[in-house]
């Protein structure tokens, strides 16, 4: 879900999407779609969704854009953010976007509805992006002495980003395993509301190495080991946290 009620005061001044020109594109292009092709894209949304989901691509630009911490809602919270976390967040989140492709915190959105999944005129979401999210982000490690990039996205956002390129250049790519005390797999809502928490916790502590992602007690997880990497499908550093008992996950923004 996205909110774009008015964003709160932030410490920064709202920045264009980096890839701003093929967002454009896109939208041109879902424009196009008629009723059937666009509410294939969503997913096979109902009526009312795609009936909003296509005027707000009509409206396209006729609203002023909120920076995209604000619009995101989930557990990360950002309209909650100090104003300190706040600028953290801006020097070291990227949120993955199949309109945008990549997003700072500070950087304005419209409002919209779309799947990464969706097959469109200028090809699969998820295909078009693979080629442009990693060279564009692994530029921002450059002359960073020793870079962490933490993957707190989905499995299916994370396909965006190629890995070994970023273990190529010296930085250490961590993945986080999301497991059940006693076996089992956690439940796909309570590991997204997780990583939005984690997300989160790690803007408000200014973490900025593996030894301080260890310390992230949230939702019920606590760090228990490091897991086993596996070239080319996950980051070189996994670290597994645990759910216990005490940790329902009944919590819950939308």
């Amino acid at each position: 879900m996205m909110n774009f009620s008015p964003p709160p005061p932030a410490p920064f001044s709202t920045t264009s999407p980096r890839f701003l020109p093929q967002s454009e594109g896109i939208v041109e292009a879902v424009k196009d779609l008629s009723n059937a092709e666009l509410k294939k894209a969503l997913g096979d949304a109902g009526e009312k969704i795609v009936k909003e989901a296509k005027e707000d691509y009509e409206n396209w630009g006729n609203n002023d854009p909120i920076p995209s911490i604000f619009a995101y809602e989930g557990f990360l919270d950002g309209r909650n953010l100090s104003q300190t976390s706040l600028t953290t967040a801006n020097e070291c989140l990227r949120f993955l976007d199949p309109i945008y492709g990549i997003l700072s915190p500070g950087d304005g959105i419209q409002k919209y509805r779309m799947e990464l999944s969706a097959s469109l005129p200028v090809g699969k979401l998820s295909n078009y992006w693979k080629a442009i999210v990693s060279p564009s982000l692994l530029e921002e490690f450059s002359g960073v002495e020793k870079g962490v990039l933490l993957n707190a996205a989905s499995k299916e956002y994370s396909s965006l980003l190629s890995f070994p390129a970023f273990i190529d250049a010296g930085v250490d790519v961590v993945d986080v395993d999301l497991v059940k005390k006693g076996g089992g797999n956690v439940p796909t809502v309570h590991a997204k509301y997780a990583r939005g928490a984690l997300a989160r916790w790690v803007c408000e502590n200014g973490i900025s190495d593996v030894e301080g992602i260890k310390g992230w007690e949230g939702e019920g997880f606590k760090f228990v080991r490091e897991g086993e990497a596996k070239k080319g499908k996950t980051g070189n550093v996994v670290l597994v946290f645990e759910k216990g008992e005490e940790g329902k996950g009944k919590r819950k923004r939308e």
